[in-house]
């Protein structure tokens, strides 16, 4: 089953920039892991990334994403997207700009590709 995973990731930023929730969400697999940036901690499965997700939007304004140097790695029920995500975003008042390398693994489940793990983390 062959997918277009850069489209996919630059969609989930977009949603992100959107403050559109569902719209990250939906590849999101019920065992999914993520770096939380802002509270500098691993979340773990859906139900946590979401809410996690869905408090930050309530906090969060101004954000724009770009992701550059996409590549992609695949094979039959794995996917491992790589990117530089260069964001900047107003959190509590104060504009901050990031850099960060990024990692985002896909597996195949049930026909569909979710994400298993989303690991952002931005340079000192």
């Amino acid at each position: 089953m062959s997918q277009d995973f850069k489209k996919i990731v630059i969609e989930m930023f977009k949603s992100l920039d959107d403050l559109d929730s569902e719209g990250v969400v939906k590849y999101f697999s019920d065992d999914v892991e993520q770096v939380d940036e802002l509270a500098q901690k691993w979340l773990r499965g859906k139900e946590v990334c979401v809410a996690a997700i869905k408090g930050m939007m309530t906090s969060v304004t101004d954000i724009k994403s770009q992701v550059s140097d996409i590549s992609v790695i695949t094979s039959s029920d794995m996917a491992i997207v790589t990117c530089t995500l260069n964001q900047s975003y107003t959190f509590e008042g104060k504009s901050t700009s990031i850099v960060a390398p990024t990692t985002i693994a896909f597996r195949l489940e049930n026909g569909a590709w979710k994400a298993v793990l989303l690991h952002t983390v931005p340079f000192a």
